[in-house]
């Protein structure tokens, strides 16, 4: 009996929902942590225990702290980073100047070269046969503190030190995609490049959702608000740009036709307000992504699918256009907005 006839009960869409998880930065591991957020923190709890009640093939990650360096391509295309193991997937400690036993934190996953090669095959082309990326396999490559330690949150009981209990699907993370500004410039023109090939990654990804084909959870992760240079002058407060950009982001990825929603998150980016909220882009490019992943396409016809199978649904409301934030708070100049696209 396959995986979806078993949970036929207690699921209603074919298609798994994505996630956009506020990530922080390593204090977030500890829920009573000053410098974290226990909201977010139960939050990306209740998201792993889900994952964990209904598991999925695999699961799929495009993190804020790995964007693919730009060198210029003989065809031009950006290219995207994606690691490749079938062993344990080694941390990154990609932080600075906190506190030892941050440093001893463990997260045990394993890879899967076989879904990396199928990635960076689906990822190289358009449905219509077009070039997409250029996708590269990083055999080495460990997973950086973007995707760990929110994960190392929603899988607790898969981060205790010393024991190999591995989280008991793969796990693999792909990078940004390449830019020649890095998402570090301010041009209207750069942003709107940079908010679309985000978006364009996500669409490239979007089939993986469907539970009667691949059957894969894609998670999305970053900030909603992100400004360190602004912490300590509102440390005990709140930046007023804050709420601002958050209300605004929130309209823009949940409200009115899917259809127009990438066009008001690119306005969005190009607003001043972006730039208060994000000095550079990468903390909230992983939502453009999440959307591209939330496009409406055409499932697999589940040729094969049991009686208890086809009784899942589709619902182009709730499974393509329904996206809703599931938690945010602000402090200083940080926001932990947490989005699902889809329903589950």
């Amino acid at each position: 009996m396959s995986q979806v006839s078993t949970l036929a009960s207690t699921v209603t869409s074919r298609l798994r929902p994505i996630y956009f998880v506020s990530h922080g930065g390593p204090t977030f591991m500890y829920r009573e942590d000053e410098m974290g957020d226990a909201g977010a923190f139960d939050q990306i709890s209740s998201i792993g225990k889900a994952l964990l009640e209904d598991p999925p093939k695999a699961l799929v990650v495009v993190s804020a702290h790995w964007q693919e360096e730009y060198a210029k391509s003989p065809n031009g295309l950006p290219t995207i980073g994606i690691t490749s193991t079938d062993g344990e997937n080694s941390l990154i400690y990609d932080f600075y100047g906190f506190p030892k036993h941050m440093y001893k934190e463990e997260f045990h996953t394993r890879g899967s070269k076989q879904l990396s090669r199928y990635l960076a095959e689906k990822l190289s082309t358009t449905a219509d046969g077009k070039p997409a990326f250029n996708a590269k396999l990083y055999g080495s490559r460990g997973f950086d503190h973007g995707l760990w330690v929110p994960f190392r949150v929603a899988f607790p009981q898969y981060s205790i030190q010393g024991d190999k209990n591995y989280v008991p699907f793969p796990v693999v993370q792909i990078s940004l995609p390449s830019s020649p500004s890095g998402m570090r410039s301010r041009s209207p023109l750069d942003i709107q490049y940079e908010t679309e090939v985000s978006h364009k990654l996500g669409t490239q990804l979007k089939e993986l959702r469907d539970r009667l084909g691949d059957d894969i959870a894609i998670v999305c992760s970053g900030m909603s608000v992100h400004n360190l240079r602004d912490m300590w002058e509102y440390m005990g407060g709140v930046a007023p740009y804050g709420k601002r950009f958050e209300e605004r982001l929130k309209a823009a990825v949940s409200e009115g036709p899917l259809s127009d929603r990438l066009e008001k998150l690119t306005s969005l980016f190009k607003d001043p307000v972006t730039r208060e909220a994000h000095p550079t882009l990468e903390h909230i490019a992983p939502i453009a992504v999440a959307l591209g992943a939330a496009e409406e396409f055409t499932p697999s016809t589940g040729a094969d699918a049991t009686n208890a199978e086809t009784k899942l649904t589709i619902d182009p409301k709730k499974d393509f256009e329904k996206a809703s934030r599931l938690y945010t708070s602000l402090t200083s100049s940080l926001a932990w907005g947490i989005f699902k696209f889809g329903r589950d």
